[in-house]
Protein backbone atom coordinates (compact mmCIF):
# COMPACT_ATOMS: atom_id res chain seq x y z
CA UNK A 1 0.00 0.00 0.00
CA UNK A 2 1.48 3.55 -0.43
CA UNK A 3 0.37 6.96 -2.03
CA UNK A 4 0.60 6.71 -5.58
CA UNK A 5 3.83 8.29 -6.01
CA UNK A 6 5.97 4.57 -5.84
CA UNK A 7 6.67 2.39 -3.05
CA UNK A 8 7.43 4.13 0.20
CA UNK A 9 9.96 2.88 2.90
CA UNK A 10 8.52 1.69 6.40
CA UNK A 11 11.69 3.30 7.96
CA UNK A 12 14.64 5.40 7.12
CA UNK A 13 17.57 6.63 8.69
CA UNK A 14 15.79 9.40 10.21
CA UNK A 15 12.98 7.22 11.89
CA UNK A 16 13.26 5.80 15.16
CA UNK A 17 10.37 4.22 15.32
CA UNK A 18 8.98 0.84 14.80
CA UNK A 19 8.80 -0.81 11.60
CA UNK A 20 5.86 -2.46 12.13
CA UNK A 21 3.44 0.75 11.54
CA UNK A 22 4.77 4.21 11.36
CA UNK A 23 2.33 6.47 12.82
CA UNK A 24 3.43 9.14 10.52
CA UNK A 25 3.79 7.36 7.31
CA UNK A 26 1.80 8.55 5.07
CA UNK A 27 0.86 5.10 3.76
CA UNK A 28 -2.86 4.37 3.92
CA UNK A 29 -2.18 1.51 6.17
CA UNK A 30 -4.42 1.56 9.42
CA UNK A 31 -3.59 0.09 13.11
CA UNK A 32 -7.12 0.63 13.98
CA UNK A 33 -7.93 -2.74 16.57
CA UNK A 34 -4.98 -1.32 18.63
CA UNK A 35 -4.92 2.10 18.41
CA UNK A 36 -6.65 2.94 21.42
CA UNK A 37 -4.34 1.17 23.55
CA UNK A 38 -0.90 3.57 22.23
CA UNK A 39 0.46 6.15 19.40
CA UNK A 40 3.50 4.21 19.62
CA UNK A 41 3.25 0.81 17.78
CA UNK A 42 6.71 -0.25 19.77
CA UNK A 43 4.42 0.64 23.09
CA UNK A 44 1.83 -1.44 21.88
CA UNK A 45 3.82 -4.05 21.23
CA UNK A 46 5.14 -3.98 24.99
CA UNK A 47 1.44 -3.68 26.56
CA UNK A 48 0.63 -6.51 24.41
CA UNK A 49 3.68 -8.86 25.41
CA UNK A 50 3.22 -7.77 29.54
CA UNK A 51 -0.69 -8.68 29.13
CA UNK A 52 -0.36 -11.96 27.79
CA UNK A 53 2.88 -12.83 30.26
CA UNK A 54 0.53 -11.87 33.75
CA UNK A 55 -2.02 -13.78 31.81
CA UNK A 56 -0.37 -16.73 31.53
CA UNK A 57 1.23 -16.36 35.06
CA UNK A 58 -2.38 -16.32 36.37
CA UNK A 59 -4.06 -19.50 34.41
CA UNK A 60 -1.11 -21.65 34.00
CA UNK A 61 0.44 -23.62 37.30
CA UNK A 62 4.07 -23.84 34.98
CA UNK A 63 5.28 -24.07 31.53
CA UNK A 64 4.59 -27.45 31.19
CA UNK A 65 0.97 -26.70 31.20
CA UNK A 66 1.22 -24.00 29.38
CA UNK A 67 2.77 -25.76 26.15
CA UNK A 68 1.26 -28.83 26.53
CA UNK A 69 -2.16 -26.90 26.65
CA UNK A 70 -3.30 -26.18 22.84
CA UNK A 71 -1.10 -29.25 21.26
CA UNK A 72 -2.55 -32.06 23.36
CA UNK A 73 -6.37 -30.38 22.11
CA UNK A 74 -5.26 -29.93 18.22
CA UNK A 75 -3.30 -34.07 19.05
CA UNK A 76 -7.38 -35.13 20.00
CA UNK A 77 -8.95 -33.40 16.92
CA UNK A 78 -6.52 -35.28 14.70
CA UNK A 79 -4.94 -31.78 13.62
CA UNK A 80 -1.35 -30.76 13.19
CA UNK A 81 0.56 -27.76 14.56
CA UNK A 82 0.92 -26.98 10.68
CA UNK A 83 -3.10 -26.21 10.77
CA UNK A 84 -2.88 -23.77 13.63
CA UNK A 85 -0.30 -21.64 12.36
CA UNK A 86 -2.34 -21.08 9.44
CA UNK A 87 -5.31 -20.62 11.47
CA UNK A 88 -3.41 -18.78 13.47
CA UNK A 89 -1.79 -16.15 10.49
CA UNK A 90 -5.46 -15.88 9.07
CA UNK A 91 -6.58 -15.13 12.09
CA UNK A 92 -4.36 -11.96 12.56
CA UNK A 93 -4.92 -10.81 9.20
CA UNK A 94 -8.49 -11.05 10.21
CA UNK A 95 -7.64 -8.28 12.92
CA UNK A 96 -6.01 -6.39 10.58
CA UNK A 97 -2.71 -6.76 12.77
CA UNK A 98 0.95 -7.06 11.11
CA UNK A 99 2.67 -9.94 10.79
CA UNK A 100 4.58 -9.56 14.14
CA UNK A 101 1.23 -10.52 16.09
CA UNK A 102 1.22 -14.13 14.71
CA UNK A 103 3.14 -15.88 17.56
CA UNK A 104 0.86 -13.64 20.05
CA UNK A 105 -2.22 -14.80 18.51
CA UNK A 106 -1.34 -17.81 19.25
CA UNK A 107 -0.36 -17.13 22.23
CA UNK A 108 -3.72 -15.45 23.40
CA UNK A 109 -5.61 -18.27 21.52
CA UNK A 110 -3.47 -20.70 24.55
CA UNK A 111 -4.44 -18.65 26.90
CA UNK A 112 -8.55 -18.37 25.70
CA UNK A 113 -8.73 -21.65 26.72
CA UNK A 114 -8.07 -20.85 30.43
CA UNK A 115 -10.24 -17.21 30.60
CA UNK A 116 -13.35 -17.58 32.87
CA UNK A 117 -16.42 -17.60 30.59
CA UNK A 118 -20.05 -17.66 31.23
CA UNK A 119 -22.67 -18.50 28.37
CA UNK A 120 -26.20 -17.29 29.33
CA UNK A 121 -29.20 -18.35 27.35
CA UNK A 122 -32.48 -16.35 27.33
CA UNK A 123 -35.31 -16.53 25.07
CA UNK A 124 -33.66 -18.69 22.30
CA UNK A 125 -33.91 -21.92 20.64
CA UNK A 126 -30.01 -22.93 21.56
CA UNK A 127 -28.96 -22.84 17.95
CA UNK A 128 -25.82 -20.98 18.73
CA UNK A 129 -25.29 -23.31 21.26
CA UNK A 130 -25.75 -26.38 19.07
CA UNK A 131 -23.73 -24.95 16.16
CA UNK A 132 -20.70 -24.82 19.17
CA UNK A 133 -21.17 -27.76 19.99
CA UNK A 134 -21.82 -30.17 17.13
CA UNK A 135 -19.47 -29.79 14.58
CA UNK A 136 -19.00 -32.54 12.49
CA UNK A 137 -15.70 -31.08 11.03
CA UNK A 138 -14.13 -28.55 14.00
CA UNK A 139 -11.94 -25.78 12.57
CA UNK A 140 -9.40 -24.53 15.30
CA UNK A 141 -11.92 -21.57 15.95
CA UNK A 142 -14.40 -24.32 17.38
CA UNK A 143 -11.75 -26.26 18.74
CA UNK A 144 -10.60 -23.54 20.58
CA UNK A 145 -14.29 -22.37 21.61
CA UNK A 146 -14.74 -26.44 22.98
CA UNK A 147 -12.05 -26.00 25.64
CA UNK A 148 -12.65 -22.51 27.07
CA UNK A 149 -12.88 -22.65 30.74
CA UNK A 150 -16.90 -22.74 30.84
CA UNK A 151 -17.92 -21.79 34.28
CA UNK A 152 -21.88 -21.55 33.96
CA UNK A 153 -23.20 -22.77 30.60
CA UNK A 154 -26.21 -24.31 31.18
CA UNK A 155 -26.56 -26.72 28.40
CA UNK A 156 -23.30 -28.56 29.15
CA UNK A 157 -22.43 -28.03 32.65
CA UNK A 158 -22.61 -30.79 35.38
CA UNK A 159 -23.66 -28.80 38.24
CA UNK A 160 -27.56 -28.00 38.58
CA UNK A 161 -30.15 -26.05 40.69
CA UNK A 162 -28.25 -24.40 43.36
CA UNK A 163 -25.14 -25.34 42.53
CA UNK A 164 -24.75 -24.18 39.16
CA UNK A 165 -25.77 -20.28 40.59
CA UNK A 166 -23.31 -21.18 43.04
CA UNK A 167 -20.44 -21.18 40.36
CA UNK A 168 -22.08 -18.36 38.48
CA UNK A 169 -22.15 -16.08 41.32
CA UNK A 170 -18.33 -17.28 42.33
CA UNK A 171 -16.83 -16.45 38.98
CA UNK A 172 -18.74 -13.17 39.12
CA UNK A 173 -16.77 -12.60 42.09
CA UNK A 174 -13.32 -14.06 42.06
CA UNK A 175 -12.97 -12.84 38.38
CA UNK A 176 -14.40 -9.34 38.84
CA UNK A 177 -13.55 -7.32 35.37
CA UNK A 178 -11.68 -10.59 33.75
CA UNK A 179 -14.56 -13.09 32.53
CA UNK A 180 -15.82 -13.30 29.42
CA UNK A 181 -19.95 -13.03 29.31
CA UNK A 182 -21.45 -14.41 26.05
CA UNK A 183 -25.56 -14.01 25.94
CA UNK A 184 -27.52 -16.41 23.55
CA UNK A 185 -31.12 -15.30 23.08
CA UNK A 186 -33.50 -12.36 23.50
CA UNK A 187 -33.87 -11.35 27.42
CA UNK A 188 -38.09 -10.13 28.35
CA UNK A 189 -38.85 -7.03 29.63
CA UNK A 190 -42.30 -7.47 30.06
CA UNK A 191 -43.98 -8.01 33.57
CA UNK A 192 -40.61 -6.82 34.87
CA UNK A 193 -38.71 -9.80 33.35
CA UNK A 194 -40.92 -12.57 34.61
CA UNK A 195 -42.05 -14.07 31.13
CA UNK A 196 -38.49 -15.61 32.02
CA UNK A 197 -37.23 -16.96 35.38
CA UNK A 198 -34.13 -19.33 35.38
CA UNK A 199 -32.48 -21.06 38.39
CA UNK A 200 -33.52 -22.60 41.40
CA UNK A 201 -34.04 -19.08 42.79
CA UNK A 202 -36.37 -18.12 39.85
CA UNK A 203 -34.79 -15.15 38.96
CA UNK A 204 -35.70 -13.14 35.89
CA UNK A 205 -33.48 -13.78 32.78
CA UNK A 206 -33.84 -9.87 32.55
CA UNK A 207 -31.92 -9.53 36.71
CA UNK A 208 -29.33 -12.28 35.95
CA UNK A 209 -28.41 -10.72 32.71
CA UNK A 210 -27.90 -7.36 34.47
CA UNK A 211 -25.95 -8.69 37.15
CA UNK A 212 -23.53 -10.55 35.47
CA UNK A 213 -22.90 -8.10 32.30
CA UNK A 214 -22.01 -5.77 35.13
CA UNK A 215 -18.87 -7.13 36.18
CA UNK A 216 -17.90 -8.45 32.87
CA UNK A 217 -14.30 -8.18 30.64
CA UNK A 218 -16.06 -8.02 27.71
CA UNK A 219 -19.64 -9.10 26.28
CA UNK A 220 -21.08 -10.80 23.45
CA UNK A 221 -24.38 -10.84 22.09
CA UNK A 222 -24.13 -13.89 20.42
CA UNK A 223 -26.70 -14.43 17.46
CA UNK A 224 -29.72 -12.53 15.71
CA UNK A 225 -31.95 -12.64 18.35
CA UNK A 226 -29.44 -11.12 21.65
CA UNK A 227 -28.29 -8.75 19.05
CA UNK A 228 -31.36 -7.19 18.11
CA UNK A 229 -34.32 -9.10 19.50
CA UNK A 230 -34.91 -11.51 16.66
CA UNK A 231 -38.19 -14.06 16.44
CA UNK A 232 -38.96 -13.42 20.10
CA UNK A 233 -39.46 -9.75 19.48
CA UNK A 234 -41.14 -10.15 16.24
CA UNK A 235 -44.95 -8.00 16.40
CA UNK A 236 -47.00 -8.28 18.55
CA UNK A 237 -44.32 -9.40 21.10
CA UNK A 238 -45.98 -9.99 24.03
CA UNK A 239 -42.93 -10.63 25.99
CA UNK A 240 -41.67 -7.07 25.37
CA UNK A 241 -38.33 -9.03 23.84
CA UNK A 242 -35.18 -6.83 23.35
CA UNK A 243 -31.66 -7.50 22.84
CA UNK A 244 -28.73 -7.45 25.41
CA UNK A 245 -27.49 -3.92 24.60
CA UNK A 246 -31.45 -2.69 25.58
CA UNK A 247 -30.64 -3.92 29.48
CA UNK A 248 -27.23 -3.35 30.35
CA UNK A 249 -25.05 -0.28 30.14
CA UNK A 250 -22.22 -1.70 29.23
CA UNK A 251 -20.86 -2.05 25.35
CA UNK A 252 -22.20 -5.00 24.12
CA UNK A 253 -20.61 -6.59 21.04
CA UNK A 254 -23.39 -8.15 18.54
CA UNK A 255 -22.10 -10.89 16.59
CA UNK A 256 -25.55 -11.69 14.68
CA UNK A 257 -25.93 -14.47 12.54
CA UNK A 258 -28.28 -17.53 12.60
CA UNK A 259 -26.41 -19.74 14.14
CA UNK A 260 -23.30 -17.39 15.11
CA UNK A 261 -20.46 -17.74 13.17
CA UNK A 262 -17.13 -19.69 15.79
CA UNK A 263 -14.67 -17.64 13.64
CA UNK A 264 -16.03 -14.77 14.43
CA UNK A 265 -16.55 -15.36 17.81
CA UNK A 266 -13.23 -16.66 18.82
CA UNK A 267 -11.56 -14.01 16.50
CA UNK A 268 -13.16 -11.22 19.12
CA UNK A 269 -12.44 -12.81 21.91
CA UNK A 270 -8.38 -13.28 20.66
CA UNK A 271 -8.39 -9.56 20.34
CA UNK A 272 -9.63 -8.83 23.69
CA UNK A 273 -6.97 -11.37 25.22
CA UNK A 274 -4.24 -9.51 23.46
CA UNK A 275 -5.37 -6.24 24.34
CA UNK A 276 -7.58 -6.26 26.98
CA UNK A 277 -10.56 -4.05 25.82
CA UNK A 278 -13.47 -4.74 23.42
CA UNK A 279 -12.69 -4.23 19.84
CA UNK A 280 -14.10 -0.65 17.63
CA UNK A 281 -17.55 -1.03 16.87
CA UNK A 282 -19.72 0.24 14.09
CA UNK A 283 -22.57 2.19 14.80
CA UNK A 284 -24.64 -1.74 14.16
Amino acid sequence: MGNGKGKQPLKNKKDNSSPILNKDSKSNLKWDPLRNIADDPDEVLRKTDERLDNLEKEYFNDEKDKSDNIGNIFGLHGLTRRDFIKWTSLVTSALMLPYIFKPRVARAANILTRTPFIWLEMSDCMGNTEAFLRTAHPTPAEIILSYVSVNYMESIMAPAGYQAEARMVETVKKYKGKYILVVEGAIPMGLDGKYLTIGAKGKSGLKITQEVSKNAGVIIAAGNCASYGGIPAANPNPTSAVGLSSVTDRKVINIPACPVNAVNLVGTLIEYVLIGKPPQLDSI
